[in-house]
């Protein structure tokens, strides 16, 4: 491998955050793409045709490092330390599962925060929130969670939160 590339690698792989309770989806998106590029998904998905458990152990030990301390805690054992497949499945069952823990868990935290006056921030916050909703299938209603969002903020955007609401192109309220 030449120093370009060994460098380029580096580089991805310390853009990967490591994992914590707030960054599912942007970590497993990253975490996926570059176990893809290093051809090791195959033995995370457990897709892999053979048994190579150098590369194994490679993909297990790219996911352990790239885990919080609070996530490595709760996610890794002696039993799965060196089985990708089984740390893939954990986290998947921890972040992204339908249980009604993991959906509790997200609607609480949706519903908790707080418009703090930092409108881009907030909207950008709510966004990923409602990826979040959407991976665990909440199966909240889209208008239940925009007058949520709406309701949050101050009243300096009432006028603009009521225009919201009375635009039938922008909010619809579907019939019973």
């Amino acid at each position: 491998m030449s120093e370009i590339t060994k460098l380029k690698d580096k580089l991805t792989k310390l853009s990967i955050p490591k994992l914590d309770e707030s960054n599912y989806l942007l970590w497993s998106s990253h975490m996926r793409a570059y176990l893809q590029s290093k051809d090791l998904w195959k033995y995370v998905s457990g897709n892999a045709p053979t048994i190579a458990k150098k590369k194994k152990l490679e993909a297990a030990n790219i996911l352990i490092s790239h885990l919080g301390k609070v996530t490595f805690d709760v996610i890794i054992t002696i039993a799965n330390e060196d089985k990708p497949q089984v740390i893939w499945a954990a986290i998947v069952k921890r972040f992204a599962s339908k249980s009604i823990n993991n959906k509790a868990k997200i609607w609480l935290k949706f519903m908790q925060y707080k418009y703090n006056g930092d409108l881009p921030k907030y909207l950008k916050d709510c966004h990923k929130m409602i990826k979040e909703i959407l991976v665990v299938q909440l199966g909240m209603q889209d208008d239940v969670i925009s007058m949520s969002i709406l309701a949050k903020l101050s009243k300096d955007y009432w006028k603009v939160v009521d225009n919201i609401i009375m635009n039938e192109s922008i909010i619809f309220f579907p019939s019973p």
